[in-house]
C-alpha cells in the first residue's frame, strides 16, 4: 500500500467515525421553544369550542433521526404524530417543517413534509400554528 492510500484510508475511517458520532447524537429538540413536554393548547378559530392541542418531544422508536410531535385537531376524531424540525431554534417566530408518520389529520399526507409557521405572539397566551390553529 502506498502512503497515498494509506492516507485515503485514513480518511475514510475519519469520516465514517465522524458520521456515525454525528448519527448517534440525533436531534437537539430542546433547542427549540416549540420543546414542551406537557404540551401546548393551540389557539384555534373564533367561535370554536375545539381545543387542538400538541406536544413537541424527543426522537420516538420509529423516527430516531428526529424529534417527535403528537397532535389532536381539538375534535377528538383526529390524532396525528409524525417527526419534526424547528427551523429557527430559540426563536419565538418561525418556520416548523413536520412530517405525519401513521396518521394525518385534514389535508396532510403520511411522509409528505410541511413548513409551517409558528408564533408564541400573534395569540396571547397561545402557541398559533399555520394550519392547525384552524383545525387542518
Amino acid at each position: 500500500m502506498t502512503p497515498s492510500d494509506q492516507r485515503s484510508v485514513v480518511c475514510a475511517a475519519a469520516l465514517m467515525a465522524l458520521l456515525v458520532g454525528c448519527a448517534a447524537e440525533g436531534p437537539d429538540c430542546a433547542a427549540s421553544l416549540l420543546y414542551r413536554e406537557s404540551g401546548y393548547t393551540l389557539a384555534s378559530p373564533v367561535g370554536t369550542e375545539d381545543a387542538p392541542t400538541v406536544i413537541f418531544s424527543d426522537p420516538s422508536g420509529q423516527a430516531p433521526d428526529a424529534c417527535h410531535y403528537a397532535r389532536n385537531q381539538g375534535d377528538e376524531f383526529c390524532t396525528e404524530d409524525g417527526g419534526w424540525v424547528d427551523k429557527n431554534p430559540g426563536q419565538r417566530t418561525g418556520i416548523v417543517t413536520v412530517t405525519p408518520l401513521n396518521h394525518a389529520c385534514g389535508g396532510y399526507v403520511v411522509g409528505s413534509s410541511y413548513d409551517l409557521s409558528y408564533s408564541f405572539d400573534q395569540v396571547p397566551s397561545l402557541l398559533w400554528i399555520e394550519g392547525w390553529s384552524n383545525n387542518q
